[in-house]
């Protein structure tokens, strides 16, 4: 029994489904018949065959309860069912034919012709602008020419300056531009403050070698760095008998008598300790490159002075002992004199040193003079100097 009425159920149910499918044989038939008569773009498809959507009737609701929708509240009916809205639109929608999903288009009015204005073609040439152009010489050639047909010919056929007159000589001179003037003074100061600078060979930077030489003006700059030097240990060391020299090597000498220095109580500690501080720490010396020679710092030869030698930048390092044998510091001294002062004497005598007393020049006499009396190799000097 069971299988019977099984059997008898699915035999309706094929039933049904042969009756659909018949329902829409028509249909397709009316499809097929028209593509004939419509292109592949507007032929229908299934999809308009298919039932509405059903979440028409969600999507009204929403854009009712929405601020930007634009369904009203007031349209919905009291009771919602599963067709109330989606059926009223369908029937208006077959009424009327106006299908309100469809987007919104601007009414025009078609043309006779088509979608395009009709218009006059005209062809041109590929040398039409060439042909307009030797149209326009052919004028002006014909306008060049008088009566006489001559060609017209200008006075000055001759490419002229602009500070050449155009018409007659002379008659309109270029008389020049302020403007133009100012640059051009501007340039030649520029030129000049250029053609000031003097430029030497290239120079390495650092305290040592040609840079230090370079920058304390080299072996012209000595009478400056010795005038400084004793200037600045008469400020300092006033009543004390003391010179400066500069050997014939340029090694800067500063030659102190120990006698006076320990009679007012100072030792000769005290003053190593001095020409240490004013070697390192005086600026004026480092412009002018001065240097310590250890070998020679503080050098007591036995004949009651002590020594300190500077060395300029441009005097090469002697080796230890070097410069004490060029001065006679490492000879036996001879009995009444310092070997020093000997040599620094006879150096002065044939103006190869430079000497500079401690002591205040007398009236009349220059303290540029040496300690033989012979005048300096760097001038005379009056006693108004001092």
């Amino acid at each position: 029994m069971n299988s019977a009425a099984g059997s008898r159920s699915r035999d309706g149910k094929e039933e049904d489904s042969i009756d659909t499918l018949e329902s829409f044989l028509p249909v397709i038939a009316n499809i097929s018949s028209a593509e004939n008569d419509l292109p592949r773009y507007a032929q229908p498809s299934m999809s308009a065959l298919l039932p509405a959507n059903k979440n028409a009737t969600t999507q009204k609701i929403r854009e009712a309860f929405s601020a930007a929708g634009f369904s009203s509240i007031s349209k919905l009916p009291a009771n919602l069912t599963e067709d109330t809205i989606l059926r009223p639109a369908g029937l208006e929608e077959d009424s009327t034919g106006d299908d309100k999903r469809k987007p919104w288009v601007v009414a025009y009015k078609p043309l006779k012709s088509g979608l395009f204005h009709e218009f006059a073609y005209v062809p041109s040439k590929y040398t039409l602008a060439a042909d307009i152009k030797a149209q326009e010489h052919a004028v002006h050639e014909a306008r060049s020419h008088v009566e006489n047909k001559k060609a017209f010919l200008p006075a000055g056929r001759g490419a002229r300056l602009r500070h050449e007159g155009l018409f007659d000589e002379g008659a309109f001179p270029y008389t020049g531009d302020p403007y133009e003037e100012a640059q051009d003074q501007a340039s030649r100061l520029r030129w000049i403050d250029g053609a000031k600078l003097l430029h030497g060979p290239f120079v390495p930077a650092g305290k040592g070698g040609r840079g230090a030489q370079a920058a304390a003006g080299g072996r012209p700059a000595l009478p400056d760095a010795i005038r400084y030097l004793h200037g600045a240990l008469v400020e300092d060391w006033p009543g004390q008998n003391f010179s400066v020299l500069s050997t014939e090597n340029d090694m800067v000498v500063v030659r102190f008598e120990l006698g006076p220095l320990e009679d007012e109580g100072a030792s000769h500690q005290a003053l190593i300790g001095y020409m240490n501080v004013l070697a390192k720490g005086d600026r004026k010396l480092n412009d002018f490159g001065l240097r310590r020679h250890l070998q020679d710092w503080g050098r007591e030869p036995g004949d009651g002075h002590i020594l300190f030698l500077f060395r300029p930048p441009w005097v090469p390092a002697a080796p230890p002992g070097a410069v004490g044998e060029a001065l006679g510091l490492d000879a036996p001294p001879p009995p009444g004199s310092g070997p020093a002062l000997a040599k620094a004497r006879s150096a002065a005598a044939s103006s190869e040193l430079f000497l500079m007393g401690g002591r205040k020049p007398e009236p009349g006499q220059s303290r540029w003079q040496g300690a033989a009396g012979e005048e300096s190799q760097w001038g005379k000097k009056t006693a108004d100097d001092s």
